[in-house]
């Protein structure tokens, strides 16, 4: 009976064994044994605490965090774009020299067909408006003038009393 006891506590321990031993082999590492007598969870030692860090230490490691994560990012938000051309002066100069032409064609347009054709349409807008305003004048202005015209009459105000 003391037999079967253990056989009954026995066999559940040496299936999980087995299972790990086969795990073991397919990972190419050997069986824990002595992970297994000290009944740990897991097959390492865990790595070692590391010294809390002082503050100016946890001040660098926190912006090297923040640096490497924005560099991360940094590299996938632009590694659809091509790398940037050199500069060439030639193609500088090519564009400005392009710019300047581009603003000497439309000053001389300016000057020599849209500016007469403005001078002649004010000079022609001016003659109209003096022509109204002469009208205008000539339609409000009253005759007063006497046989007498051109001559100064003094009045007195003794005459008139």
């Amino acid at each position: 009976m003391k037999l079967r006891r253990y056989r009954t506590y026995l066999r559940p321990a040496l299936a999980k064994i087995m299972r790990l031993s086969a795990a073991c082999k397919q990972a190419g590492i050997g069986v824990p044994i002595n992970a297994i007598f000290k009944r740990r969870r897991t097959i390492w030692d865990p790595p070692p605490s590391l010294p809390e860090p002082t503050p100016e230490e946890r001040k660098n490691l926190e912006k090297e965090a923040h640096d490497k994560q924005y560099n991360d990012w940094e590299k996938n938000m632009f590694k659809d774009l091509p790398s940037p051309k050199p500069f060439s002066l030639k193609k500088l100069l090519k564009q400005c020299a392009i710019q300047l032409m581009v603003m000497a064609g439309a000053m001389l347009y300016m000057k020599f067909y849209m500016q007469p054709k403005l001078e002649a349409d004010l000079v022609k807008q001016m003659k109209i408006l003096e022509q109204q305003r002469l009208a205008e004048f000539r339609a409000n202005q009253t005759d007063f003038s006497v046989a007498g015209d051109g001559e100064l009459e003094v009045i007195y105000e003794r005459d008139i009393l």
